[in-house]
């Protein structure tokens, strides 16, 4: 059985969007990133029709785990902002692609204690549905659709957001296997730049 995010959404002070009004037409798409041991974080795209917006909240940036909690980062970090209308259009291909609304809860076959988890929302002409997965390489190459929803979001929230701290929260590295390749040029590139 899956865990609903709401587990989690508190923590963050948010709410499930269950819960969040819709106007005609709309659609609002959530990505929960949820490691065994922080930061969380949550993107959340509201789509209604001419303007959007994401918004990422994040938590536990002062864990140990964070990439860059050498920088003192706050607790909590937020950041919202209107999404161009050609980024919206590309994000709803992507959506469209991925028929979120289909997606099923994927477990690997073996047990395991802590990890990476990713919880969705979708909320859509009036219809609510949740799903889950847990980060391993077999399970994203056997699951292209739900792969290609989770990527979608960063790719989006990472050409959007502009803070800093932001950009911080979605360095590759916090995202495990998903974004394990990203996280491999992006570290070769480091590397080359401390030789030079």
């Amino acid at each position: 059985m899956a865990v609903h995010p709401n587990f989690f959404l508190r923590g963050m002070g948010l709410d499930s969007l269950e819960d969040e009004a819709l106007p005609e037409g709309g659609r609002i798409d959530r990505a929960i990133f949820w490691p065994s041991f922080g930061p969380y974080c949550a993107l959340t795209i509201r789509d209604f029709g001419e303007v959007g917006e994401v918004e990422l909240i994040a938590h536990g940036l002062n864990s140990h785990h964070f990439l860059f909690s050498d920088l003192g980062p706050p607790e909590h970090w937020n950041e919202t902002q209107t999404v161009p209308g050609e980024a919206l259009a590309a994000f709803r291909f992507e959506m469209d692609e991925a028929r979120p609304e289909a997606l099923a809860d994927v477990r690997p076959d073996y047990q395991y204690r802590d990890g990476i988890g990713f919880d969705a929302e979708v909320r859509r002409d009036g219809v609510y549905h949740h799903f889950d997965i847990h980060d391993d390489r077999d399970l994203w190459q056997a699951n292209p659709a739900h792969e290609r929803y989770f990527l979608a979001f960063w790719r989006l929230a990472l050409e959007v957001l502009r803070d800093d701290w932001s950009r911080q929260v979605l360095d590759p590295r916090h995202f495990g296997d998903l974004l394990k390749e990203e996280a491999d040029i992006l570290f070769a590139r480091k590397t080359k730049r401390r030789r030079s």
